[in-house]
């Protein structure tokens, strides 16, 4: 009995092999007709029309909105990717800050948390990591709508990112 065990062992091993996949198999590509559009007949405008349709056209342009000032500055869901995250590669993180501008939720692949954030009124930090090892700045530039985001903490170096909203 002790030596039957043994090799039904083995051959129930060798039985339950994995199988390979389906072969791969090319479509024959079919040729697409080219696109047609009607023949439209050319008009010459006039030089007083052209003149006009020029001053219609042409707009006033708007003067750059004024940066945001508090909290309001930071406040929003920001994304980026964080290139060279230590062992991690490179890491797409979503950024949400608070309208008060007092907390940050942080989700990646590697996980999901909540942290609490300081501003000197240009910048935000906060510290993140099991022990509270990496500190995060997030600092957002004149248009408003990017960010450049810092990274410290053992093992990684100082990446940094442009966050996007």
């Amino acid at each position: 009995m002790k030596v039957i065990r043994p090799w039904f062992c083995l051959v129930l091993f060798l039985f339950s092999a994995h199988r390979l996949p389906a072969p791969i198999q090319e479509v024959p590509e079919s040729p697409t007709p080219p696109l047609t559009q009607p023949a439209r007949p050319k008009k010459t405008p006039s030089k007083s029309k052209s003149i006009e349709s020029e001053f219609k056209t042409k707009t006033v342009p708007k003067p750059p909105a004024k940066p945001t000032q508090g909290p309001a500055r930071f406040a929003g869901t920001w994304i980026g990717t964080i290139k060279g995250f230590g062992i991690w590669g490179d890491v797409e993180y979503t950024l949400v800050v608070d309208p008060s501008g007092t907390s940050v939720i942080e989700k990646s692949r590697l996980g999901t948390g909540t942290r609490k954030v300081s501003s000197d009124g240009t910048t935000i930090t906060w510290r993140s990591g099991w022990f509270k090892e990496y500190t995060w700045t997030l600092t957002p530039n004149a248009d408003g709508k990017t960010a450049t985001g810092a990274l410290k903490g053992p093992f990684v170096g100082n990446p940094s990112a442009i966050f996007r909203r």
